[in-house]
């Protein structure tokens, strides 16, 4: 059975083990993020190992986005003090992240050791009174240090996080006494939040306080309106990296985007506002531009209405596809302009019920052997009429040894056409 680069087996049980990367190792704090995969079958760790690869992957771009925010953050003058204000937000902020960080274990689920088929979809997941008796242990510590007045390293180090975060975005001097303030303000948040969290662990409905709303930017001399940079987008991605296909397809869903959340510069726009279009699509009906009821409206109103007749929303995996449409053009303007608020629709994607693999059927032995038998494989008349039969030989082509590569490893097409040959 062919594997993955990034499997290995200790023992019998197997592993994830991906090096981290050159332009990042020297500040993520390790060089390898290696875990236990908790299985002893190969075909089942397979599949983990390719889920565990893109969640990690996803790690080491978020350390880059959190490395340039950072490095905006230094590049201001330090502040002697905060204000009353500023010390609040902070601690609203780090309030919001400890309760939503609680939610997103809930939402994936604990561990359960007694039951042998868990599917164990994210990796890897404390079980329940795992987690709460390390939650305990850190709010024993911490409300003692709260009593005395202790700073210790780690509300320190969670102060200087803070500091970068969206909305925040402030860079304090070493020595002022608002360290000591804003230390025991996230101490303050971090206890608050364990009450709640007792209160979810018996079952209680217990909401996430909203982040604090960030204070309107000025806007740089520079800063296109959304619709402008859209533009610059459009056609730099048309210079052949998108078929007609793909590029109607990422312009219909960033027309949407404009019209739920505006035409304004670029450098205004929040994650309220991706929210606001995700909520407008969990309405949309599938196909509603074709749909009698709702396709001669614009698009907010015909969200409203889909959803006050009671018509069956789009499917998750289209709802999904239109956030990464839209997505892609943020990374876009996090790359190519300054100020933008980093990573909007992070975190939005629904769950799908179906599984990506069962999302699609396999090919078929016959449909197999009718590919591989075709004059791609026979010969053809061209390049250009691969369909039809000839003389020409592909051997030497992409298209002759994608299927075959696809065949026999399992691989995706984007993964193997990042393959370099030796």
């Amino acid at each position: 059975m062919p594997g993955h680069t990034r499997l290995y087996r200790r023992g019998a049980v197997y592993y994830h083990r991906a090096a981290v990367p050159q332009d990042i190792v020297e500040t993520y704090g390790k060089r390898e993020e290696t875990f236990s995969l908790r299985t002893k079958d190969r075909s089942e760790a397979l599949r983990r190992v390719r889920i565990a690869a893109v969640q990690v992957d996803e790690k080491f771009s978020e350390h880059r986005r959190e490395l340039e925010r950072n490095r905006l953050v230094d590049a201001q003058p330090p502040l002697d003090e905060l204000t009353p204000a500023q010390i609040a937000r902070a601690k609203a902020a780090y309030l919001h992240y400890v309760l939503d960080e609680d939610e997103e274990v809930r939402l994936d689920g604990f561990y359960d050791t007694e039951d042998e088929a868990e599917p164990l979809a994210d990796l890897p997941r404390p079980t329940f009174r795992e987690r709460q008796d390390l939650g305990e242990d850190m709010d024993e510590v911490t409300r003692a240090n709260l009593a005395q007045g202790k700073r210790d390293e780690f509300f320190r180090s969670e102060a200087e996080e803070v500091l970068t975060w969206d909305g925040i975005e402030l860079r304090l001097a070493e020595g002022s006494p608002s360290w000591g303030r804003l230390i025991r303000a996230l101490q303050e948040a971090s206890v608050e939040a364990h009450k709640v969290i007792r209160e979810r662990d018996t079952g209680d409905s217990v909401p996430t306080p909203e982040y604090p709303n960030t204070a309107p930017r000025a806007r740089p001399s520079n800063a296109p309106l959304l619709s402008e940079a859209v533009h610059a987008w459009e056609a730099e991605k048309t210079r052949g990296a998108w078929s007609t296909k793909v590029h109607n397809d990422y312009m219909t869903w960033m027309a949407a985007f404009i019209e739920v959340a505006g035409d304004h510069p670029i450098t205004e726009y929040a994650k309220d506002d991706a929210r606001a279009f995700k909520a407008t699509l969990l309405k949309l009906p599938a196909n509603w531009r074709k749909n009698r009821s709702v396709k001669k409206l614009p698009l907010l109103e015909a969200a409203e209405k889909a959803h006050a007749l009671g018509l069956p929303p789009m499917s998750s995996a289209n709802l999904n596809k239109a956030l990464r449409r839209v997505a892609g053009f943020w990374n876009y303007a996090e790359a190519h302009y300054d100020d933008i608020r980093p990573s909007l629709f992070k975190g939005l994607q629904v769950k799908e019920a179906v599984a990506a693999r069962d999302q699609r059927d396999p090919f078929s032995p016959d449909q197999l052997a009718k590919l591989f038998s075709s004059p791609l494989y026979t010969g053809c008349r061209s390049e250009r009429f691969c369909a039809e039969p000839g003389e020409q030989s592909m051997r030497g082509t992409a298209r002759f040894w994608l299927p075959l590569l696809g065949l026999f490893t399992g691989a995706r097409l984007n993964e193997l056409c990042q393959l370099t040959p030796r």
